[in-house]
């Protein structure tokens, strides 16, 4: 993978006048037969510190002489990916390809991106990676967007919603609870023998007594 350079630079978002907005819907209505972009999530979380990944796939209808992969937030350009030349199975999965990868520097030693499908992984998490992070696929024919929404958390989300922290502080103390219990029990023991032990001497000096 190779990596841009250049000074990150912010994006600029500036409005489209409506006729360029039309033409481009147009144009993408006309050019669904040219690829196919799918997100396998439309929503994921992830913990500071650690990874996510934005999982993707395409399908390319014909042969393309180049396209593009291009991954953003509203703010920055993540990375840019250019494909010379390919090759694709019976149902249009890349199986093989010519290109290359720009990393911009902002997510320089962040990210790690999956040439054939077009999958993201993002490293090393922080509370701002929170974001709609957009994949666009460009082609000869149209211009192709999807996203996913990313939050991220300072602890582990499960599934169903619950904090698995909460979880994590309940085994924590079940676990002293029954240390406790344990030493308890040792002591009582200990105190039980001392006793038994203390009640067979005062026998013993009893029966030297009468003898």
């Amino acid at each position: 993978m190779e990596e841009s350079e250049t000074e990150p630079e912010k994006k600029e978002k500036k409005k489209k006048p409506k006729s360029e907005e039309d033409e481009e819907e147009q144009t993408e209505i006309r050019g669904t037969a040219g690829h196919e972009l799918i997100t396998h999530k439309n929503c994921t979380t992830g913990t500071i510190g650690k990874s996510v990944l934005l999982p993707i796939s395409y399908r390319l209808n014909q042969q393309f002489a180049s396209y593009t992969i291009q991954w953003e937030t509203s703010d920055w350009t993540i990375l840019y990916y250019r494909v010379t030349n390919s090759t694709t199975d019976p149902q249009g999965s890349p199986t093989w390809e010519n290109g290359e990868v720009t990393v911009f520097p902002k997510y320089k030693d962040r990210v790690q991106f999956f040439r054939l499908n077009g999958s993201l992984v993002l490293w090393d998490l922080q509370l701002n990676d929170t974001a709609s992070y957009q994949v666009i696929l460009t082609t000869a024919e149209n211009i192709t967007e999807k996203q996913i929404s990313v939050t991220i958390t300072e602890t582990t989300i499960s599934s169903d919603g619950h904090n698995m922290h909460s979880w994590e502080t309940l085994f924590i103390f079940r676990t002293v609870l029954c240390f406790f219990i344990a030493f308890a029990l040792v002591l009582l023991i200990v105190q039980c023998e001392r006793h038994s032990a203390r009640q067979a001497d005062r026998c013993c000096t009893t029966s030297h007594t009468q003898g």
